[in-house]
């Protein structure tokens, strides 16, 4: 029998139960078999609490299990996954390997199925997980299903792989930005999402001016004068309060053409909240100690609490009369690059019949809840982990300010946890690859001299990179994804190497 510990799996039994009951990975063992028809009767996890005491459960009944390259062993189970706590004189008649490998006599497997069996001495953990999480799953489902068929009824055509990772981004992302070049319906496409949330009043759709210098343009300022708050023109601070008051409901804030200012000057205070715990992150809006002489301070408080129900996202355009990002709002964000729309697929698109699409539903409160999966583990597999390591040394050599830090790897963790369970379209692979993406490599930014070696020569006759050291390791790892978003993003940079001799 498969034994699983804090150095094959996650460190505790509570952690381990929930990848158990979510269907998921729960780790990796050397020397098992994979065949299906080895399938094990039983799990068993080695709790180990120190130096001194371990407990060790088994778990039953197995009815099959997946072993996932470079990830390791998952178990789906009779009806309920039941647990019993193995005694220490059952334990002494079992022998275990260095490979945690667990070998049993008949006697003490019965003595299991026995106890796995008994109502009185099984803990029945999970059940009720089990089938709330099946249902959570089924809800999400329904939820893509029903934003799909309203994408395409109003005529918005994209891959589904790009909307399931602009969902998870907005599951899993402090501020996810839409880039593309204009009319790609990138406005669009986050009211789209937001309707087919329920979302109404509680979505607040703000433009951007290019003439924002300061957080004052977007929060407000205290007027000294006449003593009052002057909240901004937009309706902002009036929807973050509303969000405050309101915590089971889901709020989405969305900026539009937000680099026609700089990000870093108008949405710093943001920049440094969203940084924060969730239970910690506060809006303040002037001092404390001057909410006794405004007038409208009880209406607008000194500070206000932002919540895990509220979503920031935006939509830029890269030209000539935008600004580009800096680093420290890459490394908090998702930066999606949206494809432009096939034209033949469009006009076929626009010539089928429309289905109205019922707006009766709302998924906010499963949005909250449900849909985002929350952990403080670090569950990468040793060759994601390894991936990123060397290529976080070859970031480094050119500038040390791009280099891959915790931020961004429990992000790209994160973000692999919350792809939907039942999807058919966006594996860990391609996720993995989504992120390299947007969290990553959109920081790879400098001229020829500085990032050739690193980006590599673009060869114009074949439409390729050459002495890539980025593209090495993707061939190097090819067996963690295709890469295929990442060596698409990397050839454009080596192009605007070559013609611009600078790459944004």
């Amino acid at each position: 029998m498969p034994i699983f510990n804090k150095h094959n799996s996650v460190t505790n039994v509570e952690e381990f139960e929930k990848l158990l009951a979510s269907g998921k990975v729960v780790g990796d063992l050397q020397n098992v078999s994979i065949e299906k028809e080895d399938y094990p009767q039983f799990v068993i996890y080695n709790d180990i609490i120190d130096d001194y005491e371990d407990r060790f459960y088994v778990y039953g009944n197995v009815k099959s299990f997946e072993y996932i390259e470079n990830a390791g062993f998952k178990y789906d189970f009779e009806n309920e996954i039941k647990k019993y706590e193995i005694e220490d004189v059952d334990f002494n008649e079992m022998l275990v390997t260095d490979n945690n490998i667990g070998f049993i006599t008949n006697d003490l497997i019965r003595k299991f199925e026995e106890n796995i069996d008994a109502k009185e001495v099984v803990a029945p953990v999970i059940k009720k997980m089990v089938e709330d999480n099946h249902q959570n799953v089924k809800k999400e489902k329904e939820f893509l299903e029903h934003l799909f068929k309203k994408l395409e009824s109003e005529n918005l055509l994209y891959d589904k792989k790009d909307i399931i990772n602009f969902h998870v981004s907005m599951k899993t992302s402090k501020l996810v930005i839409l880039s593309g070049m204009s009319g790609t319906g990138k406005s669009k496409l986050i009211k789209s999402y937001a309707a087919a949330l329920g979302l109404k009043d509680n979505f607040k759709f703000i433009p951007v001016s290019p003439s924002w210098n300061d957080d004052s343009d977007l929060i407000g300022y205290v007027d000294t004068i006449n003593n009052i708050y002057r909240p901004d023109d937009n309706g902002l601070i009036e929807t973050l309060i509303q969000a405050s008051d309101n915590p089971d409901k889901l709020y989405i804030v969305c900026f539009d053409e937000m680099n026609l200012s700089r990000v870093e000057h108008y949405f710093s205070k943001f920049l440094s909240i969203l940084e924060g715990d969730i239970g910690s992150r506060q809006l303040q809006l002037y001092n404390k100690e001057m909410g006794g002489k405004l007038y409208n301070s009880t209406k607008y408080r000194y500070e206000i609490k932002i919540g895990k129900n509220v979503r920031f996202v935006g939509t830029v355009n890269i030209d000539d009369t935008t600004h580009h990002f800096s680093n420290k709002v890459l490394d908090r964000s998702d930066l999606i690059s949206l494809d432009v729309m096939p034209i033949k697929e469009l006009i076929e698109l626009s010539k089928k019949e429309k289905r109205k699409v019922l707006e009766d539903d709302s998924y906010e409160k499963e949005f909250i809840e449900y849909f985002c999966k929350e952990s403080s583990e670090i569950n990468l597999s040793q060759d994601n982990a390894e991936f990123l390591q060397e290529l976080h040394n070859e970031l480094v050599k050119v500038n040390p300010q791009i280099g891959i830090g915790p931020r961004v790897v429990k992000h790209i963790d994160y973000y692999l946890k919350n792809i939907p369970n039942e999807s058919e379209v966006l594996s860990d692979d391609i996720g993995f690859d989504f992120q390299l993406s947007q969290r990553v490599l959109s920081k790879v930014r400098g001229s020829r001299e500085e990032l050739t070696d690193l980006v590599g020569l673009y060869d114009a006759d074949n439409d390729e990179v050459v002495n890539s050291k980025i593209i090495d390791l993707m061939d190097k790892f090819s067996s963690i994804s295709d890469f295929t978003n990442a060596r698409s993003l990397i050839r454009n940079k080596a192009k605007e190497l070559k013609i611009n001799g600078y790459t944004f």
